[in-house]
């Protein structure tokens, strides 16, 4: 009976020093970890967040974290082994955004954020990879965390994730732009094909967007001659969100094809090399915005137009799959 006695006394202090920490370990060795995230600032709306936390010495994946977001401080609990961690957050669960997926998330250096593919309706160059338009990812590192037993510890309370999708505005300044049935269709290549978190930028991959570009807009005073426009979402230059430093072998170019509004749809096709062209302006959600404007210096040539002149592109796209595009930029 004694013996009994004391066993219970002693579980009941082993338990009492565990205090509300789920018991995957020895507790004299984990912490128990608060952690809370804010969504505001970067504009994205968000269900699900994701939480990696890394050994700081090797960058080993120690623990992959998820909860739901929900309008409180705390937001939920991690327990982790005593230690020192990099810790990474970014919205909703894996394979959940948009048209982005994660790999290499084993390994701190190898956290790869990428586009998907996608299937182009006409393709230039067979060698090219089509991406799609990601929707926002947003993104916080935490270097250098501590895990100690102190349940005070809020350093992951409070963290403020940033976008790191940037925006590319494209206004194309076209003469004759009457010529033309729209959409243009248009090849955006040689942009970032993916995002690491270690370095907190785009890949040095090159990668091909494949959009419409229309809002028409006439000069004033002209039926002839005006601009067309459109905003892609991308991750980004190559190797650096705010420069074209990594672009001295890979130019940018803006590949348009336009479809006149002539009997035999003739294919007009403007290579641009953009680079140089680009502005970048970081925004207080994180993301960059990325201005690009263009104008062509020939001309639309003039044809007899056959029925309307936005016939082509908007509900006829498989008008494309017999068009022989030459490839040479």
């Amino acid at each position: 009976m004694r013996s009994f006695i004391w066993l219970l006394i002693v579980l009941a202090a082993f338990f009492t020093s565990c205090h509300r920490r789920p018991f995957d370990g020895p507790c004299d060795t984990m912490a128990q970890i608060p952690i809370g995230t804010v969504w505001e600032k970067s504009g994205v709306d968000v269900k699900n967040v994701t939480v990696y936390f890394y050994d700081k010495a090797d960058g080993k994946l120690i623990r992959e974290h998820r909860f739901e977001n929900m309008p409180r401080t705390v937001q939920s609990y991690v327990t982790l082994p005593f230690g020192e961690y990099t810790v990474v957050f970014h919205n909703e669960i894996r394979e959940q955004i948009k048209y982005l997926s994660v790999r290499g998330h084993e390994q701190y250096a190898t956290l790869e954020f990428y586009a998907q593919s996608d299937n182009p309706v006409q393709t230039r160059d067979p060698a090219d990879n089509y991406i799609r338009q990601h929707e926002p990812l947003a993104v916080a590192t935490v270097s250098d965390f501590v895990a100690v037993p102190d349940e005070e510890n809020t350093r992951l309370v409070g963290v403020e994730p940033l976008q790191k999708n940037s925006y590319m505005d494209i206004t194309v300044h076209v003469k004759g732009l009457n010529n033309a049935r729209m959409p243009a269709l248009v090849d955006l290549r040689n942009v970032a094909a993916s995002f690491f978190a270690q370095t907190d930028q785009p890949a040095g991959s090159p990668a091909t967007i494949q959009f419409t570009m229309n809002n028409r807009q006439y000069d004033e005073g002209s039926v002839t001659d005006g601009v067309i426009s459109a905003r892609v979402s991308l991750h980004g230059t190559l190797t650096d969100r705010y420069s074209i430093a990594g672009h001295t072998a890979k130019p940018i170019y803006l590949d348009m094809l336009f479809m006149l509004t002539d009997k035999d749809k003739t294919v007009i096709r403007h290579t641009v090399d953009i680079t140089s062209l680009i502005r970048f302006a970081p925004q207080t959600n994180g993301s960059v915005l990325l201005t690009v404007p263009v104008d062509l210096t020939e001309a639309l040539p003039d044809v007899v137009p056959e029925g309307s002149t936005d016939s082509g592109f908007g509900s006829d796209l498989e008008d494309w799959d017999s068009i022989d595009v030459p490839l040479e930029l």
